[in-house]
């Protein structure tokens, strides 16, 4: 057929377009759904796409796309900040997860390779999915959202290495030195004429290039770079993958690299959900109905596991239980590069089929299943902290330091930048204060700086009663987590029922909850940030201060109403050009020889004689604004005037010579 492709892909996009409306209706991930609609549409569901060669190359150049947006993400400085949980978390992470799924495998009496391979690709989480989840519920600034993140990235990063070891697993006997030392050296040269191109030469293309302003061309070129570096890689032995995540990584260095991501973000979207349709695609239904008890249990036992291992490295980097308990089950699916790694291993006959569809069959139900495990978490970790374990692990390392003896004292929970602003201020009152936080890093370095700082996760009560909170007459609550939040409101007012309670929230719509819980005051982000915002833009058009500061003292106590349904608002002065009408304001400089050379302001009389006003005088960089009677006008001053056009006029004979 002629136009086969196009009609293949005008499938896919039609059933894709419904079939994320109704992901979107009922809170699935987009990818959940590209799946679905890849088992629709492929040879085990209606048969409708035949191009399926086709659509893999597609699939393909989507994956080129993600990891050169990885690359053009990846910034060494922002992972500076979480480089602890990046490399610990992510070393510990992987290879206990590695060794325990590989360990099973060789049990099972499969082959080394195999084992090995199945490991590693059990290992990956989806950061599509997490990071988006996350996102939504405004959770990534959380204690669990940021040591997911950084196990996260070390998981991507750990992927390039894994599609490196597929062909040497899958050929391993048969290779020779003489082929191991040549692989070696392409590798080694691509690597020297990358970064000699990186250092030298692509600059100053990307200099010329962004020069003309010319979007087209900076887009062709920019996805030139990538894909020219990624098949370079892939032509000297190392994978498009690679290749591609270098590019971008190139790319992030130079200052177009945020251009070049909000070029290429659609572009690498729609690919990738060719992608995971053509994931879907190779799902046969058939394997899951005939053994749906195995694939369900894999499910289940792969989900325990992994949410296992990484709530036990979360505890290791200093997380209380809580935290751990919901970072676990929120990266205890598999992910979307567990995908490429695993069709690279079925082409090399490191799976049979009937093991990838098993695979595949586990994998899509762990991601469909992720939204509801990061929404029940907070609920298994309350099961948790119910249990009979240890109190440190539990609470935190709180009870290492002796509790404060203070009285009427300031307790702030969180020590981010808003915790952090508000211990610099409660010291420069000379307010006494304590502070409460769940990064032990944090907390290590602050105690040495000589704050009075503990450890521990604050919606339990233990550590609340030993921060004083009984005995305290403020609490500021500044974390980002909204249902931790919701708990440990809940549990402060319990303990201290004339305690006055400050909440810091992200949205309004969790301000009514915690003022049934028992906040006295909350602040959302959203709203204060909006009032910013119209404070500054009211001061622009000149409405009197008093007004201004009359509409943010209602707004708030209103309970922020009046944003949300916003009534005229009358004001004194609506803007400069309403208020001066018809006035313009004009620059002219002093001539030699003209009227206006050495005589004052008060002996022109500029205003009562002409309606002139005079705004300012610029002197050789000197500006004199609103200038008195006494000042003199010199030969050079620039003068600016304020009058109607038509009295302008005589200012011209004033300033200019005769």
């Amino acid at each position: 057929m002629e136009y086969g492709l196009l009609l293949d892909i005008i499938y896919i996009l039609a059933i894709s377009a419904v079939a994320l409306f109704l992901c979107n209706r009922i809170r699935i991930p987009a990818i959940v759904g590209f799946l679905l609609v890849g088992i629709l549409v492929g040879p085990a569901g209606l048969h409708v796409v035949h191009a399926v060669h086709a659509v893999d190359q597609m699939a393909e150049i989507g994956v080129v796309l993600l990891m050169f947006t990885i690359g053009i993400e990846f910034s060494l400085e922002s992972l500076l900040k979480i480089k602890k949980t990046l490399l610990l978390g992510g070393i510990v992470q992987t290879s206990a997860t590695f060794a325990l799924v590989c360990g099973s495998m060789l049990l099972t009496g499969m082959s080394a390779p195999a084992a090995v391979f199945v490991g590693m690709i059990v290992t990956l989480s989806s950061t599509a999915i997490v990071m988006r989840s996350l996102q939504n519920r405004g959770e990534i600034d959380t204690p669990h959202g940021r040591t997911a993140l950084g196990i996260l990235i070390f998981q991507d990063l750990l992927a390039i290495p894994m599609m490196l070891a597929v062909p040497l697993l899958a050929g391993s006997a048969g290779l020779e030195a003489q082929q191991v030392f040549a692989f070696v050296i392409k590798a080694a040269a691509f690597l020297i004429a990358v970064i000699v191109s990186a250092r030298w030469i692509l600059p100053g293309v990307l200099h010329q290039i962004g020069r003309t302003r010319d979007s087209d061309l900076f887009l062709i070129t920019v996805i030139l770079m990538g894909f020219g570096i990624a098949y370079a890689s892939y032509s000297v032995g190392l994978s498009l993958a690679f290749g591609a995540f270098l590019a971008g990584l190139i790319l992030s260095e130079s200052q177009y690299g945020q251009r070049a991501l909000g070029n290429i973000l659609p572009l690498r979207d729609m690919f990738m959900g060719f992608f995971f349709v053509s994931i879907g695609m190779m799902l046969s239904p058939a394997t899951i109905i005939a053994t749906p008890g195995l694939v369900f249990g894999r499910t289940v036992l792969l989900m325990a596991l992994k949410g296992a291992i990484v709530a036990g490295t979360s505890l290791l980097l200093g997380l209380p239980l809580r935290s751990a308990v919901i970072c676990g089950l929120t990266l205890a699916q598999v992910g979307e590069f567990s995908f490429v790694i695993a069709t690279a291993g079925l082409k090399a006959g490191l799976l049979v089929p009937q093991h990838f569809q098993i695979f595949l069959g586990a994998s899509i139900f762990s991601m469909m299943a992720t939204p509801l495990l990061i929404m029940l978490a907070p609920r298994f970790a309350e099961f948790f902290l119910k249990l009979p374990l240890p109190r440190r692990l539990k609470f935190g390392s709180y009870s290492d330091e002796p509790k404060p003896q203070l009285h009427d004292h300031l307790v702030i929970i969180g020590f981010g930048l808003n915790g952090r602003h508000m211990a610099d201020a409660a010291a420069a009152a000379h307010i006494p204060h304590v502070i409460i936080d769940a990064n032990s890093d944090t907390v290590r370095q602050e105690r040495s700086s000589g704050r009075r700082i503990y450890h521990g996760d604050a919606a339990c009560e233990p550590i609340l009663i030993h921060a004083g909170i009984p005995d305290a007459r403020v609490a500021v609550v500044a974390i980002s987590d909204p249902v931790g939040t919701n708990r440990i409101v809940e549990q402060i007012r319990l303990l201290n029922p004339a305690i006055h309670i400050i909440a810091r929230v992200r949205y309004i719509v969790h301000a009514e909850r915690l003022l049934a819980l028992g906040a006295n005051e909350i602040i959302p982000e959203e709203y204060e940030s909006s009032i910013e915002l119209f404070t500054r833009v009211l001061h622009k058009y000149l409405v009197p201060k008093d007004t201004v500061e009359d509409m943010i003292a209602r707004i708030r106590a209103d309970g922020y109403q009046m944003l949300r349904s916003p009534n005229p608002v009358k004001t004194g002065l609506q803007d400069l050009e309403s208020t001066l009408s018809g006035m313009e304001i004009r620059s002219m400089r002093v001539q030699h020889s003209s009227n206006a050379v050495g005589h004052s302001l008060a002996e022109l009389n500029l205003r009562k004689e002409y309606g002139i006003a005079v705004l300012a005088i610029s002197r050789r960089g000197q500006k004199v604004t609103l200038p008195d009677g006494d000042d003199r006008f010199q030969e050079g001053d620039t003068v600016v005037l304020l009058g109607l056009p038509e009295l302008l006029l005589f200012a011209d004979n004033i300033f200019n010579p005769r």
